[in-house]
């Protein structure tokens, strides 16, 4: 195997971990999920959520539901009349974009017992880090790696 060879190698089986793809998160986690009596605020505390992520709302079908609310219906738990509601039970929200996000439950007094959240959400960029919570845009990436290889390639 030429030198360049044994490069291109090396370079791909490094950056290869960094990458990964969006990430499907639930909801309260595994054990809460989407019900009242649970901070939201405290669960998401420190969490990642970038655009190309999505929110699994996990629930008893017909119990609960997930409305996407502005933060004037947020802060007072009140959906606006003729809200879109989620009801499956396992409703999957995509974060297509940045920015800061709120959700809730219409049913009865679930919101003010707790049944909201609140994310910001990032912008997917381009990083590198040996965190296992790096992300990258895999098309950014996939350019500097192809820049870092030709430059030792090219004479």
């Amino acid at each position: 195997m030429a030198p360049w060879q044994r490069l291109l190698a090396l370079v791909v089986a490094v950056a290869l971990p960094v990458f990964s793809m969006a990430a499907d998160i639930m909801v309260g986690g595994s054990t809460d999920g989407w019900r009242p009596g649970v901070n939201y605020t405290e669960w998401a505390e420190g969490m990642e959520f970038i655009v190309g992520d999505r929110l699994v709302f996990s629930y008893p079908a017909g119990l609960h539901n997930v409305i996407t609310v502005d933060e004037e219906a947020f802060r007072s738990c009140s959906a606006p009349a003729g809200a879109n509601a989620l009801v499956s039970g396992h409703d999957a929200v995509s974060l297509n974009s940045s920015g800061r996000k709120w959700y809730m439950c219409g049913k009865a007094d679930h919101c003010s017992k707790g049944q909201r959240l609140l994310i910001d959400v990032m912008p997917l960029v381009t990083v590198y880090s040996t965190s296992t919570s790096a992300r990258t845009d895999p098309r950014s990436a996939f350019t500097a790696l192809i820049s870092a290889v030709l430059l030792f390639v090219m004479p």
